[in-house]
């Protein structure tokens, strides 16, 4: 028997709702009686001078869980409010229980396990990727294949949770031979991400470069004005910083000063709607790489990571 208001959600019909793709539900009763509708949806960016029939929005966020009221009319749940989500609802009257965060803000590798909220792709993490106990409060990667590869990346990353955030590493790197590579990126899939790195250029030495992948087409877009680390830096910092609709990367050789690099990418395009090939809800990552294809592994040693949302 069909509900009488089918579908009980769904934001389908109305393009201004700020939560779009809602579905997949679970109704749930509280000990005091009320009955809500857990469920997922996403919230999606509207590009400048886009108009709604055009395009619906892109969620580099990727799939969240939101919350809906329901009253019971004639046997049938109905979403209090009408069948779209509503951005607000009331709380239920029952005490209220508070989590302490889960993971710290800056993660300084100081126990022999990643933290629950850092992911690997397709494998987990190993000896064939790197190590938390190779050196003492580290990350140590072991470069493996490019952010191309749909084998062995040596790429430690999480989830973007914020529209605004910064995310922070340091890294001491050696390379030998452009072919060796290790940073911060930004990631949605092998053929959509962004990359700033230390590698070796054959002129000027040790550097910080920055590759990106869109739809599978890649390019270096501060090619020969790549920045120089000085030869007696032993580490190199690197932050990006989202912004909304974009984002950008910096530098610090000291931990102290910081230099943007004058690039700005595209947040929606590391989002389920924008990849070819159609997205699968993760959203964008971001997090640290290591590559050499040498072949020889070289290590990269991460001191710490951030993720820090922004107002």
């Amino acid at each position: 028997e069909v509900h009488p208001q089918n579908p009980l959600l769904t934001s389908w019909h109305d393009l201004h709702n700020p939560l779009q793709k809602a579905g997949h539900a679970s109704i749930v009763q509280t000990q005091d009686g009320d009955w809500y509708l857990a469920h997922l949806m996403g919230r999606p960016l509207k590009r400048p001078g886009k108009k709604l029939l055009e395009e619906r929005g892109f969620c580099p966020l990727g799939r969240e869980t939101a919350i809906q009221k329901l009253e019971w009319r004639d046997g049938w749940p109905y979403v209090i409010g009408g069948n779209s989500p509503s951005v607000e609802v009331e709380a239920p009257d029952l005490p209220e229980v508070t989590w302490e965060a889960d993971f710290p803000e800056k993660d300084d590798f100081r126990t022999g396990q990643l933290n629950h909220h850092f992911q690997t792709l397709r494998i987990p993490f190993n000896e064939e990727i790197g190590s938390l106990t190779e050196r003492d409060s580290h990350l140590r990667l072991y470069g493996r294949e490019s952010l191309h590869s749909q084998f062995t990346q040596a790429h430690v990353a999480r989830r973007w949770q914020h529209f605004s955030f910064e995310a922070e590493t340091k890294v001491e790197f050696e390379p030998d031979t452009f072919q060796q590579m290790a940073g911060l990126t930004c990631y949605y899939n092998i053929r959509n991400w962004v990359f700033v790195h230390v590698t070796w250029h054959e002129e000027k030495g040790k550097i910080i470069d920055i590759m990106i992948c869109d739809q599978f087409k890649a390019d270096r877009p501060i090619h020969g004005s790549e920045i120089q680390v000085p030869d007696e830096a032993a580490a190199v910092y690197l932050r990006v910083s989202v912004r909304g609709d974009h984002y950008f990367f910096s530098y610090s050789i000291d931990g102290e000063t910081w230099k943007e690099i004058p690039v700005q990418f595209d947040a929606y395009k590391l989002s389920d709607d924008y990849v070819d090939q159609g997205g699968f809800f993760t959203g964008a990552f971001v997090g640290m790489c290591a590559i050499d294809m040498t072949g020889s592994r070289k290590p990269a040693d991460f001191d710490y990571f951030s993720y820090k949302a922004k107002p």
